[in-house]
């Protein structure tokens, strides 16, 4: 087995890699997408399966095998992870930048079609697995997060504040958007409500403009936190996680990841309509910034909400998300070898 990174941005040393996988599987660190073709002709015929993530892979492979086919008979199986044109333009929509329902239908189609040389394709959500049906794909697998569950042992009462996970990368990423959002006008009003409570911020960001507008708002109760090494002690330790995301594709994991530790949600609809989940069964759910403080309010007083969230949502991650049942659907995915 080979992990073959393209991009070289994150280049991590070699006991940071194999933390996380296995030492039998060969990593082409530092190659990059620019040497992807060299790599494939040297190894002409070597693989039974190329399994390819994102779109902007496909792109290159595509491009690749466009001139010579490399694999020969092996299957491709595109991990489309989001269909990122929808996230595109609902940023579009929320910022009120023009465009028409041709040019939506149009980007979502050509996103689409970068699957059309792939066996095999998986979607993380049911939303956009029927995307690719309805461009005339049977081919399409469905496969989440397969994470387990760590019910983080503290009560209701032993627990305080706000936590928010998530990475930031650039100023219109679905993150940035969610924290400014979140610090400018949902907070404010939960402060107003519970008084001293703090908002935990917790994420690697490289983008030296969002600290600066954070401290603008000049609250002390918003710690923003960067990157830790363990997420373990603030899941165990804050009262409720929000997750206020505007625009988005596929699965978010930093809700599968809360919930897998019994911290109960609040979230918009568009994550619950992604997860497939219930407004006051499985998290709570409000999409402007009274609503969504309304609800963060009522679920940092409410114990048995809190504990009836808890429960429902343990439940859902362990029949959704268990490693067991994540394999058993990769494994049939690969099944198809002998079609």
């Amino acid at each position: 087995m080979t992990l073959y990174p393209t991009n070289l941005d994150y280049y991590e040393n070699w006991s940071t890699i194999y933390a996380d996988i296995p030492q039998t599987v060969e990593v082409m660190r530092g190659y990059g997408a620019i040497m992807l073709e060299d790599f494939l002709r040297e190894r002409r015929g070597y693989y039974n399966f190329v399994f390819v993530s994102r779109p902007h892979n496909i792109k290159h492979l595509n491009f690749i095998l466009g001139k010579e086919n490399f694999l020969k008979s092996a299957r491709i199986i595109y991990d489309a992870e989001a269909i990122f044109s929808i996230r595109d333009y609902e940023y579009k929509r929320l910022n009120q930048i023009p465009f028409t329902e041709i040019e939506r239908q149009k980007a979502i189609m050509e996103e689409t079609q970068l699957a059309k040389n792939s066996d095999r394709i998986i979607t993380v959500s049911r939303q956009e697995q029927q995307i690719f049906i309805e461009q005339g794909y049977s081919n399409v697998s469905l496969l989440g997060h397969s994470i387990s569950l760590y019910p983080a042992p503290k009560s209701f009462g032993e627990r305080e504040n706000l936590l928010f996970v998530g990475s930031i990368y650039n100023l219109k990423s679905p993150n940035a958007d969610s924290i400014l959002w979140l610090v400018s006008e949902i907070f404010p009003l939960i402060l107003k409500h519970l008084g001293s409570v703090e908002l935990l911020i917790v994420g690697n960001n490289t983008v030296a403009e969002m600290k600066q507008k954070i401290y603008s708002f000049n609250n002390p109760s918003v710690k923003f936190l960067g990157k830790v090494d363990d997420l373990t002690p603030f899941y165990d330790r804050s009262r409720l996680f929000v997750a206020p995301t505007r625009y988005a594709a596929g699965v978010p994991y930093k809700v599968h990841e809360a919930a897998a530790y019994g911290l109960p949600i609040v979230t918009t609809s568009l994550i619950a309509r992604q997860l497939e989940w219930e407004h006051e069964k499985e998290l709570l759910v409000a999409d402007d910034a009274v609503h969504f403080a309304r609800q963060c309010v009522r679920l940092y007083q409410d114990s048995t909400l809190w504990n009836e969230l808890k429960k429902n949502v343990l439940k859902r991650v362990e029949n959704e998300c268990s490693p067991s049942f994540f394999s058993e659907k990769l494994n049939s995915i690969f099944s198809f070898k002998a079609d």
